[in-house]
């Protein structure tokens, strides 16, 4: 979750948000939910926020526009949108507290503690601490064993080739799939079983 503002804005941590206009992303989207989440976790009202519904490209034209104060990004890093402001007007990322963490942690435990490293983006000094939340690919239950199979070894054995053209391929841990919190295709647990097997 990328709290983005501009670098000249007076907003420094989520609690200035109060009163702001705010891109939260599509209505129902996961940038909303994460949005709402994180605000109420500072312990105000999602309503206490000018809340505009907005694409990342939205929001991108709004704040070059001073037209919006912040917008929220959920995405993995870097987000294009986000290297393109910083280009076009210059952002600074609002970090979320470790103390705010563990309270929005103790409700919606499937957030987790997330670094963006210093130097994401250009200008960013320090390493920013926000939420996050793994992302699971899912298929249907009635898809071939095999098939589902020879998708998840094609997605592993690719991940070299994949992280060279999108950095958030580096952050795919094919040890984490066997803790998905649903369950998982035979295919793919094939898959897992045989992959420890060889180790």
């Amino acid at each position: 979750m990328q709290l983005v503002v501009r670098r000249d804005s007076d907003i420094l941590a989520v609690r200035d948000l109060r009163g702001k206009r705010v891109g939260v992303g599509s209505q129902a989207s996961g940038t909303e939910l994460a949005a709402r989440i994180v605000i109420e976790g500072h312990g105000f009202k999602y309503a206490d926020v000018k809340a505009e519904f907005l694409s990342f490209s939205e929001v991108a034209e709004r704040m070059a526009a001073r037209a919006l104060d912040a917008g929220f990004v959920v995405a993995s890093y870097p987000v294009s949108a986000v290297t393109e402001m910083n280009a076009s007007f210059g952002i600074r990322l609002v970090p979320v507290e470790p103390e705010i963490i563990g309270r929005i942690r103790s409700q919606y435990p499937f957030m987790k503690p997330m670094l963006i490293p210093r130097q994401t983006y250009a200008g960013q000094s320090a390493d920013v601490e926000t939420v996050g939340a793994d992302n699971i690919l899912v298929c249907r239950a009635d898809l071939p064993e095999d098939l589902v199979y020879q998708l998840t070894r094609v997605l592993f054995d690719s991940l070299q080739e994949l992280a060279g053209t999108d950095v958030a391929a580096t952050l795919i841990d094919p040890d984490q799939g066997p803790t998905t919190p649903i369950p998982l295709h035979p295919g793919a647990a094939r898959y897992y079983r045989e992959r420890e097997i060889l180790r």
